[in-house]
């Protein structure tokens, strides 16, 4: 699935490597219309992106500058990324395992940033309740309505959130 500019701007305020999605969500930023001189230059680059690490995260940045993207907001562009994650759950375009894998992920990665907390019981609930019959992850979650809480608890998330998505 095609990186989104929440994910990209995400990705690079946890500092992750720049690599070929990082040029496809420039190639497809020219095609949306967003033409500079350094998506440009982004969009073009090729293999190996590990061996020019240093001179792709300037890249990026000079380009994220032209659009008028910033990542300085680290907790703002983190919670806009998992809202739009969650979204994607919500919508049916991802299954509720790898978002809850991924977002489990980030909370440890965040050094167990409190807003993600939920997601992480639920990953693991979720897990417990694919092999077993019970779980002491979240109260009583069943393998009958595990799916329904995670859906609501998502719902709950994006509606509560403080910022506009």
């Amino acid at each position: 699935m095609q990186l989104t500019t929440k994910e990209i701007l995400a990705f690079r305020s946890l500092n992750r490597p720049i690599d070929k999605n990082w040029i496809d969500w420039a190639v497809t930023m020219l095609e949306k219309g967003h033409d500079t001189k350094h998506l440009c230059i982004l969009a073009g680059e090729s293999t190996p992106y590990e061996y020019k690490q240093f001179e792709l995260i300037e890249l990026v940045d000079i380009t994220f500058e032209e659009l008028g993207l910033t990542y300085s907001d680290k907790d703002l562009v983190i919670k806009e990324y998992v809202a739009e994650f969650l979204q994607y759950m919500l919508n049916g375009v991802r299954t509720s395992q790898e978002v809850l894998r991924e977002l489990r992920d980030l909370y440890i990665e965040l050094d167990y940033i409190d807003y993600l907390s939920d997601f992480y019981y639920l990953s693991y609930a979720q897990g417990d309740l694919l092999i077993a019959d019970v779980q002491y992850y979240w109260p009583e979650a069943t393998r009958s309505n595990i799916e329904n809480i995670i859906q609501q608890v998502s719902r709950n998330w994006i509606d509560n959130l403080e910022i506009q998505v």
